[in-house]
């Protein structure tokens, strides 16, 4: 089962799509919403069906995960396009808008990073790295990526394939 969950992240995304490009064509922001909060709402269901029998991990690409990530990414798609979209509101995204126009760049950041603190035989202390602490470090040290990846961009670096 979980060897169909990279399979099912995609398929899901290619639905979304197909949904918001249905709806999006006859202006519907309505109909879009309730489509995608009843989607969202099924994959919900779904995970917790799924969840007694193979449990929720992410490490395990269990279905329960596989539905409640799916759920949830739905939900904040909707949101991102209600701000941006619908109210205009796309400025309030610039400060991580590099990691939408560089997208490899940012994502080789970290990777830099890590390499860099293993060299110099520098990390953080335990209570850093996990708990609610942790979850912050790693909010900031993501935000960080952005930035330094939308100073890299001002500063003419850019990774083509």
């Amino acid at each position: 089962i979980s060897g169909g969950t990279l399979v099912g992240l995609t398929l899901g995304g290619v639905l979304t799509s197909m949904i918001f490009r249905q709806f999006r064509e006859r202006k519907d922001n309505r109909g879009l919403t309730i489509a995608l909060l009843a989607f969202s709402a099924v994959l919900i269901v779904l995970s917790l069906i799924t969840r007694p029998y193979w449990g929720l991990a992410k490490l395990g690409a269990t279905p329960a995960w596989l539905f409640l990530c799916s759920a949830f990414t739905i939900l904040a798609f909707l949101v991102i396009y209600w701000i941006a979209d619908v109210k205009r509101k796309e400025h309030w995204f610039n400060i991580i808008k590099p990691a939408g126009t560089a997208t490899l760049l940012c994502y080789l950041i970290p990777y830099f990073a890590y390499f860099t603190t293993r060299v110099l035989g520098v990390g953080l202390p335990e209570f850093m790295l996990t708990g609610g602490i942790g979850l912050l470090k790693s909010f900031l040290f993501a935000l960080l990526c952005v930035l330094v990846t939308g100073g890299l961009i001002r500063g003419g670096v850019r990774l083509r394939l």
